[in-house]
């Protein structure tokens, strides 16, 4: 993520306006963009999974994963 931040202006921008706090701290920009990329990813992949019906033969339904899922990146981020 720092790499990448130090090679794509427009991502270092998006990270100034969505996590200002961030912003000029390279540890704290790059994890703020690895935060948000890895929910992103994480949800986008639950939704997607649940929508296309995959969860159906599984026994539990989507919020099962959704929860463990958002407990998890959380934890991660220290959020908890």
């Amino acid at each position: 993520m720092t790499a990448w931040l130090g090679t794509d202006e427009a991502v270092g921008a998006w990270v100034a306006e969505y996590a200002p706090t961030a912003a000029g701290n390279t540890g704290r920009s790059a994890q703020a963009l690895a935060g948000a990329v890895l929910a992103w990813a994480q949800l986008h992949g639950s939704v997607g999974l649940e929508a296309a019906g995959q969860y159906a033969g599984m026994g539990h339904s989507g919020a099962t994963l959704l929860g463990a899922q958002t407990e998890m990146l959380a934890d991660a981020f220290g959020l908890k």
